[in-house]
């Protein structure tokens, strides 16, 4: 189970990352989003590490699940593929956090 939530976790770094830097800090239209991006990618780095290193807690993972489901809210209106891959990953990652905290 940690594994999937390791792995749910580095996806939605990538997908996070690209939409911040390819799409929000190169339109002044998704600028907004920018840091809804970063912020989401540095909790998910933060919890796949904590959970790679047999450190994450119930707490960690609800937080991590809390902050995708809140970031893809902000951005599911985004009519964009890096935006919609983003949303998609970061609900992915809130399901799968959200898994690992129901079993710790």
């Amino acid at each position: 189970m940690y594994k999937e939530c390791i792995d749910a976790s580095f996806d939605c770094v990538k997908a996070a990352e690209r939409c911040a830097y390819d799409l929000c800090s190169k339109s002044d239209e998704h600028a907004k989003y920018l840091r809804t991006c970063v912020l989401c990618a540095d909790v998910c780095d933060l919890i796949a590490k904590l959970c790679a290193g047999g450190m994450a807690t119930k707490e960690a993972f609800e937080f991590c699940a809390k902050t995708c489901e809140d970031s893809a809210k902000k951005c599911e209106s985004i009519d964009h593929e890096y935006a919609k891959k983003f949303v998609e990953e970061a609900r992915k990652c809130a399901d799968k956090c959200g898994a690992c905290s129901a079993s710790c």
